[in-house]
């Protein structure tokens, strides 16, 4: 058994073996520093093909110089001989295993030198980030401009907004992510309208921001008003049915007006009247309101649908001899609701009409319709 223990372990292989296990101390070693700097930089764990492969290169650029310098390895054992292959061999599988451990020991170091948590992958939050993937951030500009068509948003907002930096997903279309972006501005910053516009490289060029219409004074009709009244509904109604205010005496009992109710709470009705008529009406009495026999409109459904979209109506006057005389209505971007000519309002105009000069025209649309008006 001596004999062939000192046959075995001649001093060819202790030095093989005391290389070899160096090779995997320089590889583990290496593999430490480089997972250490990867996680505390970038605070995500190095991916272990790229550890291992970081590793094993050491090796082999120790071994090639070492090749080019001498014809041998160890002693006079030449470079193609099978005891040199199994020296290649081992060296490079206790590199693997050595870069391996490295990694894990250089990566638990980074975390708890850097108080970075680790996810657990198997979690649900885990396959939430997952299916994130990696995000494309845009830096919103420092000015904004308003919006066509749309009351403007409050300087207030526009300064917490200037130089922001938001993040969309990388993995959906440009288009999207445009409009991934404007969803987000109006969630987060309670913003009615946003529109974004890109350059040809993906930045953001400008970016334009108006409030979503409240209330009802944008939908009453000229010479009419507005107004509470205070009294007893004789019949169910609903918004945007014609309704009459009588006065509260079964003795004397008169017509004061009729209107279009507009809603209740409680006792209290908001009606839209004439302005004449709406003078008659004292805010300490009681009324009396009736709904009239007549089918409700829908034009209060329509303009709440509008309200809910993106789209808004927008005024142009057509200046004389300026670039839209002379255009069918059919021609502008956007859709033409209505038509003034000479005080004389023409609702839905058809496409073949030419617009003369002091033309008010009406356009439903949204701001990219609009931007591709010409200028009145």
């Amino acid at each position: 058994m001596t004999a062939i223990a000192q046959a075995i372990l001649t001093e060819w292989t202790e030095t093989a073996v005391v290389n070899v296990f160096g090779f995997g101390l320089l590889t583990g070693v290496v593999t430490l520093v480089v997972a250490f700097a990867y996680r505390r930089y970038s605070t995500r764990s190095i991916p272990a093909g790229a550890a291992v492969l970081v590793g094993l290169a050491v090796v082999g650029l120790w071994i090639n110089v070492v090749s080019v310098r001498q014809s041998t390895i160890i002693d006079e054992t030449p470079l193609f001989h099978h005891a040199t292959a199994t020296y290649f061999l081992a060296a490079f599988a206790v590199g693997s295993v050595a870069a391996a451990g490295g990694r894990r020991i250089g990566d638990a170091v980074a975390r708890e030198s850097a108080n970075i948590d680790r996810i657990d992958d198997r979690t649900a939050a885990a396959s939430v980030v997952r299916r994130g993937r990696l995000s494309v951030e845009y830096r919103l500009p420092e000015e904004f401009t308003d919006l066509p068509g749309s009351p403007p948003v409050e300087n207030s907002v526009k300064r917490e907004l200037a130089g922001e930096s938001v993040l969309v997903p990388c993995d959906i279309p440009a288009d999207s992510r445009v409009s991934r972006l404007e969803n987000r501005l109006e969630r987060d910053f309670g913003i009615g309208h946003v529109a974004v516009d890109l350059t040809s490289d993906g930045a953001i060029s400008r970016v334009r921001l108006g409030r979503k219409r409240v209330g009802i004074g944008s939908t009453i009709a000229p010479n009419a008003v507005a107004l509470a009244v205070r009294g007893v509904a004789q019949s169910s109604g609903s918004t945007g049915e014609r309704v009459e205010i009588w006065t509260d005496d079964e003795c004397t009992s008169r017509l004061v007006a009729t209107g279009t109710l507009r809603a209740t709470s409680g006792d209290v009705a908001t009606i839209v009247t004439d302005a004449e008529r709406a003078e008659e009406i004292r805010s300490h009495e009681r009324y009396r309101i009736v709904t009239r026999p007549a089918s409700s409109s829908d034009i209060y459904e329509l303009l709440s649908t509008i309200r809910a979209l993106d789209h808004t109506v927008a005024k142009l006057t057509v200046s004389r001899d300026g670039p839209l005389e002379g255009e069918f209505v059919g021609w502008l971007s956007g859709t033409v609701v209505g038509l003034v000519r000479n005080d004389e309002t023409i609702p839905f105009p058809a496409e073949q009409v030419p617009l003369e000069a002091d033309d008010d025209v009406y356009i439903l649309g949204t701001a990219t319709d609009f931007d591709r008006l010409p200028v009145a």
